[in-house]
């Protein structure tokens, strides 16, 4: 064990007389004991030169970094009395640094623009997999017991192409998800968009079709037979149909079906969105009053890049 801090190391700290495990949690570090004694399992936590007092000991744990010299100290309550105080060396590495909350549906907009212009670039040099690999390791996964805070609320198609979190590059407790065949909404989808809006203040919901969608294929091919017409699988078909019935219009299916089925997914997306603003008045109350943004968009599965559609 030496006395570098790194997320998940053991680290000796003398007042404890044996290791303690050190976390990086955002801009909290925790540190608990391994010997299984007197609080063995629970843990504490301490932001940047404050002091945390550990329940049932009489003495007050702080972390210092970025000062110069970074240590660790226990001391007695009133502060004059410091029992320990060791330097340490804090691997800068580890830290997962949390991007602040967006002040608005555009920022979170373009957040989420720019995990995906990661995705589709160069993942050697860019970023994506070291910041991927930071917002789901233990440590960023354990911090989210206590709640969460996503930025944006997104639905999309159930497809399993079409991963939010891997197209965005956006780990654990960022994107509250809502899937549907389709990305279109029912009853138990508006409630989940509702509860994120309104409960988690996600400032954005993002509607998200995709290429070649199987749901929305089969709408267009219902156009002309009722093969897909039986059990739930028509209740989907159903919903979709105006948007295929539109492309249709503009772009006959019979004479060009990849032109006319992106156009019929562009308007689905669309609709969709729509949809969620006639049928919620929550979600319309607080776009009007300029609380959150609706956007429609649509993923390519060959440039794995996401393009907004509609207004």
């Amino acid at each position: 064990m030496s006395n570098v801090l790194a997320n998940g190391s053991l680290f000796n700290f003398n007042p404890w007389g044996g290791p303690c495990i050190v976390e990086w949690r955002g801009n909290d570090v925790w540190m608990r004991r391994t010997d299984g004694n007197f609080e063995g399992s629970r843990c504490f936590k301490t932001q940047n030169g404050d002091g945390q007092r550990l329940a049932s000991l009489n003495y007050v744990v702080k972390i210092q970094w970025d000062n110069g010299t970074d240590y660790i100290e226990a001391f007695m309550p009133d502060k004059d009395t410091i029992l320990v105080r060791q330097n340490i060396t804090l691997n800068p590495f580890t830290r997962i640094k949390e991007d602040p909350f967006p002040a608005n549906g555009d920022e979170a907009w373009n957040r989420l623009l720019e995990g995906n212009k990661r995705f589709v670039g160069d993942f050697s040099s860019n970023g994506y997999l070291d910041k991927l690999s930071k917002e789901v390791d233990t440590p960023a996964r354990t911090a989210l017991c206590s709640g969460q805070k996503p930025f944006v609320t997104l639905m999309t198609c159930a497809d399993s192409r079409c991963s939010p979190e891997i197209i965005f590059n956006q780990g654990l407790g960022k994107i509250f998800v809502v899937r549907t065949a389709g990305n279109i909404f029912g009853d138990c989808d508006y409630g989940s968009v509702e509860y994120a809006v309104d409960h988690l203040h996600t400032p954005l919901v993002v509607v998200l079709g995709h290429q070649n969608c199987g749901a929305v294929s089969a709408a267009m091919s219902s156009l002309s037979d009722d093969s897909h017409d039986h059990g739930h699988i028509g209740t989907l078909v159903k919903k979709i149909k105006p948007s295929a019935q539109k492309a249709n219009s503009e772009i006959p299916y019979k004479d060009d079906k990849v032109k006319s089925l992106a156009k019929a997914i562009e308007y689905n997306a669309i609709n969709a969105a729509q949809d969620l603003l006639q049928k919620s008045e929550l979600v319309k109350k607080m776009v009007d009053e300029g609380k959150l943004k609706v956007v429609s968009a649509v993923y390519s599965f060959e440039t794995g890049v996401v393009t907004r559609v509609g207004v």
